[in-house]
């Protein structure tokens, strides 16, 4: 089946959507990694909120790959 050329650039740039995505999540994950890196319990870490952001990572991860499954 071919595709028109505005469904192939919907899908050209949901890619770059799902490639920045990525991108973006991963430099979360760096972030979140420094962080317990340095961290040397001199304060109390808030674990609530550190579950919640692993929770967001893993949620925009998810879609991302529930897209690139659909590829």
């Amino acid at each position: 089946m071919m595709q028109t050329r505005i469904e192939q650039a919907q899908n050209h740039d949901r890619m770059c959507q799902c490639k920045d995505n990525i991108q973006s999540v991963l430099f979360m994950l760096q972030s979140i990694s420094e962080l317990l890196a340095g961290y040397r319990g001199d304060m109390p870490l808030d674990t609530v909120a550190f579950f919640f952001l692993i929770r967001a990572v893993e949620k925009e991860l998810r879609q991302e790959m529930e897209y690139l499954h659909k590829c």
